[in-house]
């Protein structure tokens, strides 16, 4: 059996940073509205398509995931961690490039509540590619497979062995206290006084999701003045806290409902498991 979804998401993340890096580039003038492809990069029907592929490729990538560990020669090993060295590599390079400050710019660029729209729906894509890339190394990290290739995929490598110590290191690291994996012998990596992050970013509260599903799991949101503002302004308000796009916040707060979680919107932050996981991880460390 074989699947094609690390390599699907290495040409949406390709696919996103072109149209990223054109908005980006985009003045509101007429000189650049008369040179800027709005049908190209703007097109919301493909953005809308390409959400939905995402959520297909969730559900394959665990498939193509276990080629790698049952891969029986060299060549089908070589074969699946490049694909996954390219996806991880390029999703890298545009989450050194792009920030959630850069996307809300954007938004005040366009006058067209339909292109906002779309540049909310790029945030989404970038969103959920990283969450996959999370899912990739996070798969890797699991498994001595890297360990055969000592002279080739220098980025996954990169990944994994962070990951590996944020696993171990990272609870105690970012909020002062013991994580649950204390039976890690710590390598001679983990002594240095500051370890590069391949990602640019602090621990696995990056992104809105996960945010948000912590503020859910603590009340946050049954809070009496919390409660008492519209759910526009409770976005606006998750925001100001957390960082990301209004207009994403409220409708992860939207959906935001444990009970629906294996049949969740995309919004929902109960689907991702790395979300329940790392809060769950979280919170049973804080007690």
């Amino acid at each position: 059996m074989t699947t094609d979804a690390i390599d699907s998401l290495y040409i949406y993340t390709a696919y996103l940073a072109n149209c990223y890096y054109a908005v980006e580039n985009y003045k509101s003038d007429e000189e650049s509205k008369e040179s800027f492809d709005f049908g190209e990069y703007l097109n919301a029907t493909r953005w809308v398509d390409m959400r939905e592929n995402l959520l297909e490729i969730e559900i394959e990538l665990e498939q193509e995931l276990n080629l790698i560990i049952k891969a029986v020669r060299d060549s089908q090993e070589h074969f699946y961690l490049g694909k996954a060295e390219r996806f991880i590599r390029a999703i890298r390079l545009f989450d050194d490039a792009a920030t959630y400050f850069q996307f809300e710019d954007f938004m005040t660029r366009f006058a067209d509540e339909e292109h906002k729209k779309v540049i909310s729906d790029m945030q989404f894509v970038f969103d959920k590619l990283d969450d996959l890339s999370d899912v990739v190394v996070e798969y890797l990290s699991n498994s001595l497979i890297l360990d055969n290739h000592p002279d080739r995929f220098p980025i996954l490598k990169q990944s994994v062995e962070y990951a590996r110590i944020q696993d171990s290191m990272g609870l105690k690291e970012l909020y002062g206290i013991e994580g649950s994996q204390g039976n890690h012998t710590p390598s001679q990596q983990e002594h240095e006084p500051e370890q590069p992050n391949p990602k640019g970013k602090r621990g696995p509260f990056s992104n809105l999701p996960p945010k948000i599903l912590l503020l859910h799991e603590l009340g946050f949101f049954k809070l009496e003045a919390v409660q008492k503002l519209g759910l526009e302004s409770k976005g606006k308000l998750i925001s100001a806290i957390c960082g990301g796009s209004a207009d994403n916040a409220t409708d992860y707060i939207r959906e935001c409902n444990p009970s629906t979680a294996l049949n969740a919107s995309e919004k929902n932050p109960y689907r991702n498991k790395a979300n329940r996981d790392a809060v769950k991880e979280l919170l049973e460390a804080l007690k």
